[in-house]
């Protein structure tokens, strides 16, 4: 009962229920989640929808974190695919979070596509809540996400998550709603360089910090920093054939440590 409790109150304190564990890929978690600028791969459904749009071929991907800050009551596995068609793109993903006593799961169906240069994309999300002797409750809620190359090797984006201000359960609560803005900046080939602003509508503006360094093209070290609480991140990228495996870790001032890891098929 006294783990429970404890937990309960992480979930609280930290903010974490509610379907706001979206920090999911870790290539973008490597980066501390400045990722709105950039989003060129299958996990940019979470964190710039737009970004599908600029991938030209299938991609698959499992993420899987499995004890973040030390308790694995906290969780977080997902898997995504995109498809690439003749009039847009199509991702299709799903999302576990948390323990027998509090589950979320999310499934997510994403259409993009390129107009006039402008990559749009949106986010359908079937969100349903279980608290084990409480019943359960759904949610739908939708994203939009814009990414522009604004000039060759720096691009911008845009990403707002539940835009509709979806609600769930009897009480009506509200789930997160989050604007997201950042660039990406390539100086070098093997160098790209992150700058995210975060607002949720209920908390302060949090700024983001990333990058990645391509050693040689199969292997990647990568960083990042955030406020608002203040987190460091770092990980690594290994490619070779049509597999890309990716391990990030990040440190929270007061939680400690979380590790995650994605294997993607391109």
């Amino acid at each position: 009962m006294g783990k429970f409790l404890f937990v309960m109150f992480l979930f609280v304190q930290t903010s974490f229920c509610g379907f706001e564990r979206t920090e999911i890929g870790a290539r973008a978690m490597a980066f501390g989640n400045s990722y709105a600028g950039l989003g060129d791969d299958v996990w940019a459904i979470y964190h710039n929808a737009g970004g599908i749009a600029r991938l030209n071929r299938w991609q698959a991907s499992v993420f899987y974190s499995p004890q973040p800050y030390g308790l694995s009551e906290l969780s977080l596995a997902a898997a995504a695919v995109v498809i690439p068609a003749k009039f847009g793109n199509f991702g299709f993903s799903v999302r576990k979070y948390g323990f027998e006593l509090y589950r979320e799961i999310s499934g997510t169906l994403t259409y993009a596509n390129t107009i006039s240069g402008v990559n749009l994309g949106l986010n359908i999300n079937y969100h349903s809540v279980v608290i084990k002797s409480y019943g359960s409750a759904v949610a739908v809620g939708l994203d939009f996400g814009v990414l522009v190359p604004v000039i060759d090797r720096l691009s911008w984006g845009i990403f707002i998550k539940n835009f509709n201000s979806p609600t769930i359960g009897r009480s009506k609560e509200k789930l997160p709603q989050t604007f997201s803005t950042g660039v990406a900046y390539l100086p070098l080939e093997s160098l790209t360089l992150l700058l995210d602003f975060q607002k949720d509508i209920s908390f302060d503006p949090t700024a983001r910090f990333g990058f990645e360094y391509r050693i040689i093209n199969a292997v990647a070290l990568r960083g990042g920093a955030a406020d608002e609480p203040s987190q460091f991140a770092g990980g690594i990228g290994l490619t070779y054939s049509i597999f890309q495996f990716d391990y990030a870790f990040s440190t929270h001032q007061e939680l400690g440590w979380t590790h995650s890891f994605s294997l993607t098929i391109r």
